[in-house]
């Protein structure tokens, strides 16, 4: 069975930033997909929250010389045809997200509902996420840890 996963912002973020809390985390979890043979699912909504992220954050620190070689890194590794573009699905689905954002009381984002929806609709059933809004999720295995990668391999072998 091929493994697919998606990969959050929180997850790309901790990876590609070595100031942030989680980077050492984000590196063996990183590692242990790899290891696992997992095919990363890169989403266009998730890409433009990274960047995002990523640039205020290296504003604020003014560093701009280290934006231009995290942006040039990440569109080395992230080019347009590894990016799954679901932006035109959100008028689509947007009564849905709405929906769970409601039903969830706010508690999941805006952003986060919608890629549950399109988790489950592509049949991917797994997140790298050190967000804790995807947890507990029925379709979706939020994956923090590369003990849990590797629970997640062998369960879908």
């Amino acid at each position: 069975m091929n493994l697919r996963v998606l990969l959050d912002s929180s997850y790309l973020i901790a990876a590609l930033d070595r100031r942030d809390t989680l980077h050492d985390d984000a590196t063996a979890l990183g590692q242990a997909l790899t290891d696992a043979g997992a095919e990363a699912i890169y989403l266009d909504v998730v890409v433009a929250e990274t960047l995002s992220a990523l640039a205020r954050r290296h504003h604020e620190r003014r560093q701009s010389r280290q934006l231009i070689a995290l942006l040039d890194q990440m569109q080395q590794h992230i080019p347009p045809d590894h990016i799954t573009w679901i932006s035109q699905e959100v008028r689509r689905l947007y009564g849905r997200v709405l929906n769970d954002v409601r039903a969830t009381s706010g508690r999941r984002n805006f952003n986060d509902a919608l890629i549950i929806l399109v988790a489950e609709e592509l049949g991917i059933g797994a997140i790298a996420s050190f967000d804790s809004d995807f947890e507990n999720v029925p379709h979706l295995m939020r994956l923090a840890s590369a003990n849990r990668v590797a629970d997640w391999a062998e369960r879908h072998r």
